[in-house]
């Protein structure tokens, strides 16, 4: 019998632990971001005891669907209001977020929607759907349903993230001959002069007592980088290196954590921190010694040598998730875009947030047009005292 019920405490969400991953194996599409180990870990870190709203759908005992989501409370515009959130989302920057829904029970996302604007529509303000994969069955749904629906008042695709990737062949050296000849160069020479330069050693991480040295040398190398740049880094955050130093126990346990560390003569000059699930690797971090070595391009050197690990590994493809820098199209040409959506629900607070939002909307519109026009003006002014002179 199919039964549909909200969990709001952590305790309940915890029974769930069993049957989760069994689940995500049976949804359309797996991606480590959805696993128990990195959602229950977010939950514990991020999500307050209390703002739980976890949808999930059985049938007896059997998971058909579940969505995650958590209620963060904020203020826009003078108004306080009720996010509704999937797990993940905030400063992990977690990619690829989705419901979990049987790929035999299409309707799941429609019933959860169901869901949303039934039962629970009083209890939330405004849902913002970021970074849900672009090819998801909810997702579908979810559009296809706000054209269709009224339930709310306005349905905002506010951009869509880039995430590069690149599918992988069987060996390197298949990987190699389909680069254009200066990227073959590129890596090549990279790779080689690196290791010309001393004993280069390259670690990977596959014993529990090991994790916390390779974490230690990886975080104080990625702060110490960006710090020199003028910038705090990642693990500034004491919540963030919190979340990681779980999830990447949780991860080796399981046999997903991808942390590969670079030692020139013995010294650190570079890791890259990541996961593999279901046969892709995730590009999550990386931290590089900036010029250990003159005119050699140490971060083509070490994702050269990710990617030549990860295709040794039987990987099929690498995800350089969120971001569209130069670099990572050094390494592929195509890319994901996943929609960011912000989804306003019919209550006095969604309402004032929504029409503050649109008037602020319109009075920069403004404001850049009376720019605009002030600066043809002062280029006209400009001209004609240049004619008189």
């Amino acid at each position: 019998m199919e039964t549909i019920r909200v969990i709001r405490k952590r305790s309940e969400l915890q029974e769930l632990a069993p049957r989760w991953n069994e689940l995500l194996n049976r949804c359309e599409k797996q991606n480590v971001f959805l696993t128990w180990e990195w959602i229950s870990h977010w939950a514990d870190v991020y999500c307050p005891q209390d703002r739980l709203m976890v949808v999930v759908i059985q049938d007896g005992d059997r998971l058909r669907a579940v969505a995650p989501l958590c209620l963060q409370d904020e203020r826009r515009f003078g108004v306080k209001i009720r996010v509704l959130r999937f797990f993940g989302s905030g400063e992990v920057c977690a990619d690829h977020l989705d419901l979990l829904v049987e790929a035999e029970f299409p309707e799941g996302g429609e019933k959860i929607w169901g869901e949303l604007f039934g039962p629970l529509r009083k209890e939330w303000d405004i849902f913002e759907c970021f970074d849900m994969r672009s090819e998801s069955p909810a997702l579908r749904s979810f559009e296809s349903l706000a054209r269709s629906g009224r339930r709310f008042l306005k349905y905002d695709v506010l951009e869509k993230s880039i995430c590069p990737y690149c599918l992988l062949p069987a060996s390197w050296d298949e990987y190699l001959a389909g680069c254009s000849g200066t990227r073959r160069y590129s890596i090549t020479y990279s790779m080689r002069k690196l290791g010309e330069q001393g004993k280069l050693t390259r670690l990977f991480c596959e014993k529990p007592e090991e994790l916390d040295a390779y974490l230690d040398e990886f975080i104080a190398l990625h702060q110490r980088s960006w710090n020199a740049r003028g910038q705090p880094g990642a693990f500034a955050s004491k919540k963030f290196e919190e979340f990681h130093r779980r999830v990447a126990r949780s991860c080796l346990d399981k046999g997903w954590l991808f942390l590969y560390a670079f030692h020139l003569d013995g010294r650190h000059i570079g890791s890259l921190y990541g996961f593999q699930y279901a046969g892709t690797v995730y590009y999550y971090l990386a931290a590089v010694e900036i010029n250990p070595v003159k005119k050699v391009k140490t971060g083509v050197a070490i994702l050269g040598g990710c990617l030549e690990e990860a295709i040794r590994r039987g990987c099929q493809e690498l995800d350089l998730l969120r971001g569209d820098e130069d670099y990572k199209y050094g390494w592929t040409a195509t890319h994901r875009r996943n929609p960011r959506i912000r989804l306003y629900n019919r209550t006095p607070a969604g309402a004032a947030v929504l029409a503050a939002a649109s008037s602020s909307d319109r009075a920069k519109r403004t404001l850049k047009k009376a720019l605009g026009k002030s600066r043809i003006a002062a280029l006209k002014q400009m001209i004609g005292a240049k004619k008189n002179s």
